[in-house]
């Protein structure tokens, strides 16, 4: 069923050495939608200038392409570190450094994380190891930064950051938070007692689950996908 939704795109700032993380923020984001967008009205986007940019002739850099065509356009900025910080750019340190100075001047949420994994000594630069931690004091001198030891970590806290930041956005727009709009949405589902069973199964996946009758006479019924609980009515 169609819906309408707000689109907030997450733009993804990181050097070469980090794909692992690229796929979790991937996944990550696709799980979320899946979750939640319906029910919150909010659909998130990942950019990625590897996949989202388009070729362009005719700006003074290259970083001047990417910076038009994504950067500019999007809301938060999810920048990734482990061993390297990238080629400088002309005007900072690097392309990542460029773009995250981009959102800080527009006021816009910037979240900066460093892997603690560990490091195999020969596929080091050392050189370019010491820029980085040159960046990454800058950094922590602006703000909060936040260290992630491997993966499922960098995953849990997308889970708990991310979160926190769409749940800022329902406060802004004067939405309830998810929580309380479940509750709602879940006191709001009325059944007539003589609707069949077949009308009261929505998905494919509750086509196996049974209905019930408790000895009190209440109903258990099993909700679509997005709202999978028990209900009683």
């Amino acid at each position: 069923m169609p819906y309408d939704a707000v689109v907030y795109r997450i733009f993804l700032a990181a050097p070469s050495d980090t794909p692992d993380e690229r796929v979790a923020l991937l996944e990550f984001v696709r799980d979320w939608n899946a979750a939640n967008s319906f029910l919150r009205r909010i659909v998130l986007e990942v950019v990625d200038w590897r996949t989202n940019v388009v070729p362009d002739y005719g700006g003074s850099r290259p970083q001047d392409v990417i910076n038009r065509q994504l950067v500019q356009d999007c809301d938060l900025l999810i920048a990734t570190f482990w061993t390297r910080l990238g080629t400088p750019s002309g005007v900072a340190p690097s392309g990542t450094a460029e773009e995250i100075n981009l959102f800080e001047n527009c006021g816009k949420r910037v979240m900066v994380y460093f892997s603690t994994r560990e490091i195999r000594p020969h596929e080091l630069d050392l050189e370019e190891f010491k820029r980085l931690f040159a960046f990454k004091a800058v950094c922590e001198e602006k703000g909060i930064c936040s260290n992630y030891s491997d993966i499922p970590d960098f995953r849990g806290q997308l889970h708990k950051h991310i979160s926190k930041w769409v749940n800022e956005l329902l406060t802004e727009r004067g939405q309830p938070r998810v929580e309380e709009r479940d509750v709602a949405r879940m006191t709001a589902l009325k059944f007539d007692s003589a609707v069949t069973s077949s009308s009261l199964i929505s998905s494919p996946s509750a086509r196996d689950q049974p209905l019930s009758r408790k000895s009190d006479g209440s109903r258990i019924i099993w909700l679509p996908r997005h709202l999978r609980k028990e209900q009683q009515l």
